[in-house]
């Protein structure tokens, strides 16, 4: 689940927009998943294409427009 909030103000020029993001809001791990690494390689324990490794994230944003 991830969560997003913005809020735009505008100007005597323009606008000003300020944003937040947070991906993996509830921290969820990914699922473990069996899998086979074969002769030197690195075994790896999820799909990292399907699931977010990383835990949670926050991000926070400004943008001006003219």
């Amino acid at each position: 689940m991830d969560g997003r909030v913005s809020w735009t103000f505008d100007t005597a020029n323009g606008s000003i927009e300020l944003c937040g993001n947070v991906d993996n809001l509830l921290d969820e791990d990914p699922p473990v998943t069996a899998t086979f690494a074969g002769f030197g390689g690195n075994p790896v324990q999820t799909n990292s294409a399907l699931f977010d490794l990383l835990g949670r994230r926050y991000t926070i944003g400004v943008r001006f427009s003219l």
